[in-house]
């Protein structure tokens, strides 16, 4: 649910339509967009910013939950051939050290509450090369520039072993990010961490 708008993907149409608070169906842009993707195989995962016309997909394989695909959608681009970019792909991390790895497993995408953020977790080490524990990754969000996502942070890692976080929630003040593997809470300050982006 976004602004008093519900989403609704179907998983066997591959489509997403969109409804208000009362479930009448209303047209959205974001929903002609996702619907004229040719060939989008099966949607893993929907992320919505809270006040820009931004959201993320993550595209997986439908039978094997594999070679995945994130995509950011940015649905009042000037430029309709910019409206969906392909933002990261399985093939390489680029935020790991292991820069060779040929796997990305990411996941968890998440819009922080005053939208300035992208946080998600990056677990490719951990799939390929059996390094324990995932990395938290924090990008950037603003509007004004035509990519609206800026250079990667790596907040951090997971660090007891064998953990696995079970839960995340964010602090507005200051603006930090909380993980919980189910015995210990990490956070990751935001506020003031340097936000750039491309040209």
């Amino acid at each position: 649910i976004r602004n008093k708008t519900i989403f609704i993907y179907n998983n066997d149409s591959i489509s997403i339509t969109a409804y208000d608070m009362n479930f009448n169906p209303v047209k959205h842009p974001f929903c002609d967009i996702f619907n004229s993707i040719e060939n989008f195989r099966c949607l893993d995962q929907l992320t919505l910013h809270p006040s820009l016309p931004l959201a993320i997909l993550v595209e997986m394989d439908r039978e094997e939950r594999a070679d995945y695909k994130i995509y950011l959608v940015n649905w009042q681009h000037p430029d309709p051939e910019k409206r969906i970019i392909e933002l990261l792909r399985q093939e390489i991390s680029p935020f790991s050290e292991w820069a060779k790895i040929r796997s990305l497993y990411v996941s968890d995408f998440q819009f922080s509450p005053n939208g300035a953020w992208l946080v998600f977790r990056d677990e490719s080490e951990e799939v390929i090369q059996r390094a324990p524990n995932p990395t938290f990754i924090a990008m950037p969000v603003d509007g004004d520039y035509s990519v609206p996502l800026g250079k990667p942070k790596v907040l951090g890692r997971v660090m007891r072993e064998s953990a696995r976080p079970t839960s995340t929630a964010w602090i507005t003040k200051p603006l930090s990010f909380v993980v919980s593997d189910g015995m210990a809470l990490y956070k990751w300050k935001l506020e003031g961490l340097k936000r750039e982006f491309g040209e």
